[in-house]
C-alpha cells in the first residue's frame, strides 16, 4: 500500500483493514506481529518511525485505550513422568486482555 507518511496511523490501518474486508475498530497496528501495538494511532507514521519501505502488520482486537495495558494469562505445567531430569516446563497461552494499567489483581479477575 503506498501512503504519504503524514498520514495518522489511523487512516492506514483503515485502508488496510477495509482493503481486507475487516471492520477498522476491531484491529490495530503494530511496527511487526510480535511487537507492541502502536500507542497513538493518531500519531503521523512519520512520527512512529516507519520510513519509505517500513512494514506494519494489522492484527485483529481493538486498540487499547490509553492507560491500558495487556496482560497475558499463562499455564505452566511441570515436565511429565518421562520428561528428562531437569526438562523444561510445559507453558501453555490461556488468554490476553486489556486492563487498566493501574487494576490491581483482584479487578484484573473480574
Amino acid at each position: 500500500v503506498e501512503v504519504d507518511l503524514r498520514m495518522a496511523a489511523s487512516e492506514l490501518k483503515r485502508i488496510i483493514a477495509v482493503k481486507h474486508g475487516l471492520d477498522p475498530e476491531r484491529c490495530h497496528l503494530r511496527r511487526s506481529p510480535k511487537a507492541p501495538q502502536f500507542k497513538n494511532e493518531d500519531a503521523t507514521l512519520e512520527s512512529l518511525g516507519l520510513v519509505d519501505g517500513s512494514s506494519v502488520a494489522l492484527a485483529k482486537g481493538a486498540p487499547r485505550r490509553p492507560g491500558e495495558v495487556e496482560l497475558k494469562v499463562f499455564l505452566v505445567l511441570p515436565p511429565g513422568p518421562d520428561a528428562p531430569p531437569g526438562g523444561a516446563p510445559a507453558v501453555k497461552p490461556l488468554l490476553s486482555l486489556a486492563i487498566e494499567k493501574t487494576a490491581t489483581v483482584s479487578q484484573a479477575k473480574e
